[in-house]
């Protein structure tokens, strides 16, 4: 009787460890750069909690996630360039999905820069050269 006992608790745990796994989906795919080659060393994280990174050697990725929203981030660095791109993703049932994603060129600073900059006048930087022009044709004359 009591090896029954023990083979139903080691049952009961192994249920207990198993059922958080059973609602997970596999999440995989390939983080491509905008010549569609594999993007080697880019960086991919999702917003699972904790939060998942990983660097790609090959491109390739691949998360394990319960049932739920989450947001796919890929970061991809080449010749000083900063390449990125962001993919919302729910996940409403288990299973293997494939989630391909393309880096872009980061404009968020030059974003931020435009939002954040002052508003120049055109017209102002254009009177100033239209001023100095006739003066510049006067000096050349005399000499």
């Amino acid at each position: 009787m009591a090896k029954k006992e023990v083979l139903i608790a080691i049952l009961f745990l192994f249920v207990l460890v198993i059922l958080p796994c059973i609602n997970a989906a596999e999440i995989y795919g390939t983080v491509y750069d905008m010549s569609l080659n594999p993007a080697n060393d880019a960086v991919v994280e999702v917003d699972s909690v904790p939060k998942q990174t990983k660097i790609l050697k090959d491109g390739t990725y691949s998360f394990t996630l319960p049932i739920g929203d989450y947001v796919i981030k890929a970061t991809y660095v080449s010749n000083y360039n900063v390449y990125s791109t962001e993919e919302n993703i729910t996940i409403v049932d288990e299973g293997r999905y494939i989630v391909d994603l393309i880096v872009f060129p980061d404009l968020s600073e030059e974003s931020e820069l435009l939002l954040l900059g002052e508003d120049i006048n055109l017209e102002d930087i254009y009177e100033e050269e239209e001023q100095a022009f006739p003066w510049l044709y006067i000096v050349l004359v005399i000499l």
